[in-house]
C-alpha cells in the first residue's frame, strides 16, 4: 500500500531515467491501448530539482521502464525498492496504481507486486512504495505506474505522478518483502506492454489477461448512438426523395 518514506537500508542512487518527465516521455514504453501519460509544469513540484510531472486523463493512463540488475555495484544486493510520488488536483479526484517486477534473463516475471488502487490525495505528494525481496535468477527491475481521474472528464486532470524510483538495498542478511502482496487483484490493467521482449513475461504473470484498460463506456453508447441517429435521417431521406 502507499507509505510515507520509513527507515530503509542504504542503497544504490535511482536506477530509473527521466523520472519526472523532465524528458518528456523519453525512456518509458506506454501499453497498448492505453492513454499515454502528459507531462505539465508542476504547480507543487516534487522537490527543489523537478519542475515538471506525469498528468493522467479521463481513461488509464499507464506507462512501464525496466532497469538492468547487472549494472548495479557489487555491494548491493539487497531487496528491490520501487516507488513513485502521486497526487490529485483539487477540483478533480483521481487514483494512482503502482507495480513492481523481477524479470529474469528472457523477461519472464520472477517477483511481480502491486499496490492497491490508490486514491490520490489533493495537492500533496504521498509516496508509494513497493519492496520486493532479491529472488535468484532476476537480471531487470520493472516499476509500472498507471492513473486516472474518477470523474471522467475530458483532458490531463487525473493523478499526477513524479519521482519515480528503483533502487537496490545494501544487504543486511535479512531481507523481508515489506511490499503488498501479489494476491491484491484491485487494479484493472494490462498489466505488461507487448513487444519489447516482453511477451512471455504477460503470459508468466498471474492474473495478467491481455485485456486493454478500462474505458468509460458512456463515450462509445454515446457515439454508437450519434451514428445510429444520422443514419436513420439518411433513410428517411432517401425513402421521401424516391416517393416523389
Amino acid at each position: 500500500e502507499a507509505s510515507h518514506q520509513s527507515e530503509l537500508p542504504a542503497g544504490t542512487p535511482n536506477l530509473l531515467r527521466n523520472t519526472s518527465g523532465e524528458e518528456g516521455l523519453r525512456h518509458w514504453s506506454r501499453f497498448p491501448n492505453s492513454t499515454p501519460f502528459a507531462v505539465e509544469r508542476s504547480d507543487v513540484p516534487v522537490n527543489a530539482q523537478a519542475s515538471t510531472n506525469f498528468v493522467s486523463s479521463f481513461r488509464w493512463c499507464a506507462m512501464t521502464q525496466r532497469v538492468d540488475l547487472r549494472d548495479v555495484d557489487e555491494r548491493a544486493r539487497g531487496a528491490i525498492e520501487v516507488s513513485a510520488k502521486f497526487m490529485a488536483r483539487t477540483d478533480c479526484p483521481s487514483v494512482f496504481h503502482l507495480e513492481g517486477l523481477l524479470l529474469d534473463r528472457d523477461g519472464r516475471a520472477i517477483l511481480h507486486e502491486k499496490s492497491p488502487v490508490l486514491d490520490a490525495p489533493a495537492d500533496c505528494w504521498e509516496t508509494a512504495r513497493l519492496v520486493l525481496e532479491r529472488r535468484p535468477g532476476a537480471v531487470y527491475a520493472m516499476i509500472v505506474i498507471a492513473g486516472r481521474d474518477s470523474r471522467f472528464w475530458q483532458g490531463n486532470y487525473g493523478s499526477k505522478v513524479a519521482d519515480c524510483f528503483i533502487r537496490v538495498l545494501m544487504s543486511t542478511g535479512d531481507e523481508s518483502n515489506t511490499g503488498p502482496s501479489n494476491d491484491n487483484d484491485e487494479a484493472e490493467l494490462p498489466l505488461l506492454p507487448t513487444g519489447h521482449g516482453m511477451d512471455h513475461q504477460r503470459r508468466e504473470v498471474a492474473g495478467v489477461d491481455g485485456t486493454a484498460p478500462p474505458v468509460d463506456p458512456r463515450n462509445d453508447q454515446n457515439r454508437i448512438g450519434k451514428e445510429v441517429l444520422i443514419l436513420l435521417v439518411l433513410l428517411v431521406a432517401l425513402v421521401v426523395g424516391g416517393g416523389r
